[in-house]
């Protein structure tokens, strides 16, 4: 998949079609593009706040995964929403891990 194949410089070339490829059909392209700008900066959040509701778990949880890189602290509430109440295991998961990137202390609780 050629999202997946950009390092972070290019992604933020092709932030524009990023965005565009928000709202994919295809839930991989969706989860690539979240894993893609978790590299890119905090200019990204609207994106992920749209993934993150995303009804497809490996979009949650590479939403989740983002956040984390990033260490954006706005995502907190959602994160620890999505760590004690998400159906999925693995975006449970991946949002501990969030929070814990974060430096959150309820990334413990």
């Amino acid at each position: 998949m050629a999202v997946t194949a950009l390092d972070p410089e290019t992604a933020r070339e092709y932030r524009s079609a990023l965005h565009t490829l928000v709202s994919d059909d295809t839930p991989e392209v969706r989860a690539a593009v979240a894993e893609k700008l978790g590299q890119l900066d905090v200019e990204v959040m609207d994106d992920l706040t749209t993934l993150r509701g995303d009804d497809d778990e490996r979009v949650r949880e590479a939403a989740a995964t983002a956040y984390g890189e990033l260490g954006e602290a706005v995502a907190v509430e959602w994160l620890v929403a999505a760590a004690n109440d998400d159906p999925d295991r693995a975006v449970r998961e991946a949002a501990v891990a969030a929070l814990v990137s974060i430096g959150d202390p309820r990334a413990i609780d």
